[in-house]
């Protein structure tokens, strides 16, 4: 078992026995705890999560490299399972986070990254580093449109209606009700 505490005044920290062949850890100040995959922080849960959905992303980018990035296959096909893997592991959740605009900026930038790498946009000697982002970014995202791929902050936005509209078709006497408007 582990234990998260806002108290951060707390000092005994590490292995806790409860009682005899039990304890607990009870987990540094700001560590976070994860569960099935999301991570859960008592300082700023939706910076933490996010931060652990890029990292996933770009792990799950890593592990799919080769396809991703093979030219032999077409970019549609690419941007596809991309979407589909990468872009759904990250994205997952995303109706339960309240980001800041810097958190959102930061998971566009990953995205963009591995977009144009995908894209696979050559520099040419005769280009400025600014330049040859400009072109690859420009060529990855006119792909990104026709293949139909998900942008993250629209999604986020999306998700987070359609979990509103969900609860207020709840009844006032269901868990998701009151979870959701408790105060």
């Amino acid at each position: 078992c582990k234990v998260q505490t806002n108290r951060t005044g707390h000092v005994k920290r590490g292995a806790t026995e409860i009682e005899d062949g039990f304890s607990v850890e009870v987990l540094q100040e700001g560590q976070g705890l994860t569960i099935l995959g999301t991570t859960i922080n008592l300082d700023d849960p939706t910076k933490f999560e996010i931060q652990n959905r890029i990292a996933l992303g770009w792990r799950m980018f890593w592990a799919m490299g080769k396809l991703l990035q093979c030219p032999k296959i077409s970019r549609r096909k690419r941007l596809q399972v991309f979407d589909t893997t990468v872009g759904s592991s990250v994205l997952y959740g995303t109706e339960s986070w309240t980001p800041r605009k810097e958190e959102l900026h930061s998971l566009e930038s990953a995205r963009r990254s591995m977009l144009r790498r995908i894209a696979g946009t050559k520099r040419t000697q005769s280009q400025t580093w600014v330049e040859w982002m400009h072109l690859s970014t420009s060529t990855a995202f006119k792909h990104v449109d026709q293949a139909g791929v998900r942008h993250c902050g629209e999604y986020h936005y999306e998700r987070k209606w359609l979990r509103a509209g969900h609860v207020a078709r709840r009844p006032e006497e269901s868990w998701i009700w009151k979870v959701t408007t408790w105060r």
